[in-house]
């Protein structure tokens, strides 16, 4: 069976799981509306699959990981509801955002909803270590978040090291256990779980400097959210980072940060930090770290179809369109 094939299957049962999660007639009802916006909207649903595929790469049985993947779903939507409140965003996976639609107040009780919503699912099959390990990675997540409000405008400041810790903990963290998660509900031995740890926080890490690299480069029509905000608003992005340390990009980088765009034709700054070889530069870093993800997954011996998927899956990571 195809790589695609075998993700297209894994998303249904995530849809069709996530239908149940949060019935209709549920109320109040601006409150499940508000929960169930982004659900509602699609989106890649990447972590509850790389559950699935740990599950069953390491040969359990994929229904015993779904409440798990699920749970991690709608932990995952949560953040997201929260981040685009805090950073104050106007699209996700292109409709509008829900603090935009419902309000802050609602945006906000609606993420927390999600939350126990999630713990909910936990409590009735998840086994407690593994409860134990996604709510560390969810405190890891909230830990990133603090580190990008904290660097939020200062770049000058930010090492790359720095902001690699920071993508760890607010980007990889989730994955990584959702990986994890689904070699151990499968039945995996010490070593497998640890391999898949490891190809878990890689992936984690090329999605999210991928994601730097397509903030800069896509159009909001492609990426389903607002294109070029992290160099608007100065929001921490390897790219900028990175260019702020190079010989060939800095002084234009500095001038266009005090000027925060003012004069500038975007367009024309971000084709020169490509030109220049900038861009290029995270996105090669992004694909090493899918190849060190598929390297860790190479140390497991087991041969199946979903190796395939996994390592598709680390393709996916760092040369995705959106």
């Amino acid at each position: 069976m195809e790589a695609s094939e075998i993700l297209s299957q894994r998303l249904e049962l995530i849809d069709a799981a996530l239908e149940k999660v949060l019935p209709d007639g549920s109320k109040p009802k601006e409150l499940y509306d508000a929960a169930k916006h982004l659900i509602r909207a699609g989106g890649k649903k990447y972590r509850p699959a790389m559950a699935l595929l740990a599950c069953e790469y390491v040969g359990g049985n994929v229904k015993d990981a779904i409440p798990t993947a699920i749970a991690i779903e709608l932990l995952h939507t949560a953040s997201l509801i929260h981040d685009d409140i805090v950073d104050g965003d106007s699209m996700r996976r292109g409709v509008r955002t829900v603090h935009s639609i419902w309000g802050k107040e609602v945006a906000t009780v609606a993420g927390d909803l999600l939350i126990g919503k999630a713990v909910e699912i936990m409590a009735s099959g998840t086994p407690p270590k593994v409860i134990a390990m996604i709510a560390q990675a969810s405190a890891e997540m909230c830990e990133g978040e603090t580190l990008d409000i904290k660097y939020h405008g200062n770049l000058q400041t930010v090492t790359e090291e720095q902001y690699l810790e920071m993508v760890r903990k607010k980007s990889a963290s989730l994955i990584r256990v959702a990986v994890e998660s689904g070699a151990i509900i499968g039945g995996g031995s010490k070593e497998a779980v640890s391999a898949l740890s490891k190809y878990g926080e890689m992936i984690g890490i090329a999605f999210q400097l991928r994601d730097d690299v397509l903030n800069l480069t896509s159009t909001e029509k492609k990426l389903g959210k607002p294109v070029k905000t992290d160099i608007l608003t100065r929001r921490p992005n390897l790219v900028l980072i990175h260019a702020l340390r190079t010989p060939a990009t800095n002084e234009i980088t500095h001038e266009f940060i005090r000027s925060k765009g003012v004069g500038y034709d975007l367009g024309k700054f971000v084709k020169k930090l490509d030109e220049l070889g900038v861009i290029k530069y995270v996105q090669k870093m992004s694909e090493n770290f899918s190849k060190k993800a598929k390297l860790a997954l190479s140390k497991v011996d087991l041969e199946n179809d979903m190796k395939k998927a996994l390592e598709a899956a680390a393709d996916f990571a760092s040369n995705r369109i959106f």
